[in-house]
C-alpha cells in the first residue's frame, strides 16, 4: 500500500500542478493536421476537398509563457499571426493576446485540450483543431 501511495505522489508531481498536463508539455512547434471552424452558414474545414488547400499551412509554437500562431490559407485569403501569453489549468489552455494581426480578436480565450503524445487537440465554441508536434 505504501509503495502505491509513493507511486501516486510521484505521478502527481510529474504531471505538475494542473493535475493533467503542465505547460512545459506543450513546448515546441506544432503543425496543423486538421481543423473545423464555424462560419456564416458554412464551416471552414481543413483539409478540404480539391485544390482549395493548396499552399495552406498553420503552425503553433509554445515557448516559455508565450505562444505564437501563424497561418496562411491563400485560397480563402486568410493570413493570420498572433502572440499570446498562455497558462494551463487542468485541460484548459488559457490565452491572453499580446500582439495580433486582427485587432478584432478577443482579448483572451480558453481552449479545452487533450494531449496524446505528439498530438494536440484543441476545442472551443464549435471549433476543433488537431495539431502534430514537428519539433
Amino acid at each position: 500500500m505504501k509503495q502505491k501511495l509513493i507511486l501516486l505522489v510521484i505521478a502527481l508531481v510529474a504531471l505538475g500542478p494542473a493535475g493533467i498536463v503542465n505547460a512545459g508539455s506543450l513546448e515546441g512547434v506544432w503543425k496543423l493536421e486538421s481543423g473545423r471552424w464555424p462560419g456564416n452558414g458554412e464551416d471552414m474545414v481543413y483539409p478540404g476537398d480539391g485544390d482549395a488547400d493548396h499552399g495552406a499551412q498553420a503552425y503553433r509554437v509554445f515557448s516559455g509563457q508565450h505562444h505564437f500562431f501563424i497561418s496562411s490559407f491563400p485560397s480563402e485569403e486568410i493570413f493570420n499571426a498572433n502572440m499570446t501569453r498562455y497558462t494551463v489549468e487542468g485541460n484548459v489552455l488559457h490565452m491572453e493576446k499580446v500582439i495580433v494581426k486582427n485587432a478584432g480578436h478577443l482579448p483572451e480565450w480558453d481552449w479545452t485540450f487533450t494531449l496524446d503524445g505528439d498530438r494536440l487537440t484543441l476545442e472551443m465554441s464549435g471549433m476543433r483543431e488537431v495539431w502534430t508536434r514537428v519539433e
